[in-house]
């Protein structure tokens, strides 16, 4: 699942930020919308009715039983970090042109790996999926032709 972080938290203010962005619970609900924007459907079966795990942060299909991440399958996938700080993470490199890891590591309260890490990841999802929206605009504005057969 591709998510372009920094473009998706380019707001007016920190105070806006921290307001939309500033609580666990709703970047989990954020990206829960992104990445089921009609509700959870299970990979295996396509189930939509589902249930949370109170030992886990798993969401179980109740006719497979198969378990989801709402992590798995993206930049955030095998991380302990919570989502408000990969989210702050996002917001300081959307606003701060050369942001260096050791800011990073201090506005975050993390290791000087963790920040570095954090930082290459969400610029290189940025990357891709800015080059990727360019691509997809040069390829549909290209002429279609076609020859009779």
């Amino acid at each position: 699942m591709e998510i372009d972080l920094i473009s998706l938290v380019k707001t007016k203010g920190f105070e806006h930020f921290a307001d939309k962005f500033g609580t666990e619970s709703q970047c989990h609900e954020l990206l829960f919308q992104l990445r089921w924007p009609d509700g959870f459907r299970c990979p295996s079966c396509g189930c939509a009715k589902h249930c949370t795990l109170k030992t886990r942060p798993l969401y179980q299909c109740n006719h497979c039983h198969r378990q989801q991440s709402l992590i798995s399958g993206t930049i955030f996938q095998g991380t302990k970090l919570p989502l408000k700080d990969w989210f702050k993470a996002a917001y300081f490199l959307a606003h701060q042109k050369k942001l260096s890891a050791l800011s990073l590591m201090h506005e975050l309260k993390v290791s000087y790996d963790t920040a570095r890490r954090v930082k290459r990841k969400l610029i290189k999802q940025h990357q891709l999926t800015t080059e990727k929206a360019k691509t997809a605009h040069r390829v549909n504005h290209l002429p279609i032709i076609t020859t009779p057969l």
